[in-house]
């Protein structure tokens, strides 16, 4: 029998279980497919900490940024965290008061953040087409940084099994198992995994995982399309680029990823990570990101890929037991790759813990959530904008 049974080895999974594991616990991480191949392999995957808030989910995002740059400092793996200046890019009125109006909020909260005019920036990103005259205002955070999904999983996996952690993959949990009344472990199929605590960290299906305890978590499943560029000639991307209908990061081959919120809201709302992108989608990402890009961008094959984001009602995580189960805890949100550290380190002090930890009391996974909750963060106010009615 093991002392933790974790579900799911995407970024938060996988951290979990790390935390876990180097406090002495034994650990099980089960996933249906393999490490990393799921939301995490499909997400823009970068230091989100400018668009949350309230003020304490800013605060647990800036303290997930700084254990970001720690562990790959001293991990010793893969680097997978890259620094670069994320700069927001409003094109009219609107976007320039919303992006300003962040900027405010976050000098208070002392964020480092500077404003430019868009034609005092092509320095930055060689190739990049940017106006030649000004007439669009930036505000720059030159504390950001982008990540490698699948060096990030790779790290964090290497380090929970030097602590004894142990990963199956191919594993789909069927059903919970009871011994006595009591939770005592997981099902796949006739096989058992018996197990003190069992961990949540299902990601999209982290609900069909609380139902199997007859609990019920306030999650919206919110598809997303991530596009990729292989290097394109001309082209050296330094920069985190935010506008209000594409995003462009670079990539660890020295391309480009691509991203449209506008765009993820035209897919099937049932759309999942095997659902392919529907190829006027993939044209009109293409077109949304080519006034930026070198001529010769167009000879360079663009690819893309579904995700499912996870996404709790009220745009915070949840996190802890539900009524009823002490045995099984959730940990899920959006923003996972980002929030992964900050969230595992309060986990397995809590896990571990007589007492509930006071920092994770906005997240706990019993407070109420209504059906039609206000966005609480910014970052998914913005997501579900574009969505019409929102979340």
């Amino acid at each position: 029998m093991s002392d933790v049974v974790v579900i799911g080895a995407g970024a938060i999974g996988v951290t979990v279980a790390c935390d876990l594991a180097q406090r002495g616990m034994s650990v099980q991480v089960l996933d249906s497919g393999r490490a990393g191949a799921g939301t995490t392999a499909t997400t823009f995957a970068m230091d989100i900490t400018a668009r949350k808030t309230p003020r304490h989910y800013f605060d647990l995002a800036l303290r997930s940024a700084a254990l970001h740059e720690e562990l790959n400092e001293r991990c010793g793996e893969l680097e997978w965290r890259f620094p670069a200046p994320s700069i927001e890019w409003g094109t009219n009125e609107h976007d320039s008061n919303v992006m300003l109006a962040r900027r405010d909020r976050l000098a208070e909260w002392g964020y480092e953040s500077e404003v430019a005019d868009i034609a005092d920036l092509r320095h930055l990103d060689p190739g990049l087409r940017l106006p030649a005259a000004a007439g669009g205002t930036a505000v720059i955070y030159p504390q950001a940084s982008w990540y490698d999904p699948a060096a990030y999983v790779s790290g964090m996996l290497a380090r929970a099994r030097r602590a004894g952690a142990v990963l199956h993959e191919g594993v789909e949990v069927t059903s919970l198992h009871y011994r006595r009344g009591a939770l005592a472990g997981v099902r796949s199929g006739d096989r058992i995994w018996e197990a003190d605590h069992v961990i949540n960290c299902a990601g999209p299906a982290a609900g069909r995982i609380a139902e199997m305890a007859g609990a019920d978590l306030p999650l919206d499943l919110i598809p997303g399309v991530i596009g990729h560029l292989d290097p394109v000639p001309g082209l050296d991307l330094r920069s985190i680029w935010t506008l209000w209908t594409i995003n462009l990061r670079p990539t660890r081959n020295g391309g480009v990823c691509l991203h449209s919120y506008p765009l993820d809201a035209e897919l099937p709302r049932g759309s999942g990570a095997d659902t392919r992108v529907p190829r006027d989608l993939l044209d009109r990402l293409w077109t949304q990101a080519r006034p930026l890009l070198p001529e010769r961008a167009a000879e360079v094959p663009l690819t893309a890929a579904v995700g499912v984001r996870p996404v709790p009602a009220d745009g915070l995580p949840i996190v802890g037991i539900v009524p009823d189960e002490p045995r099984l805890y959730h940990v899920v949100t959006h923003s996972g790759i980002h929030l992964a550290p900050a969230l595992a380190e309060l986990v397995a002090a809590d896990v571990t813990s007589e007492g509930k930890n006071p920092a994770l009391e906005p997240y706990r996974a019993d407070r109420v959530v209504g059906a039609h909750a206000e966005a609480l963060d910014d970052s998914m106010r913005e997501m579900t904008r574009t969505y019409g009615s929102g979340v």
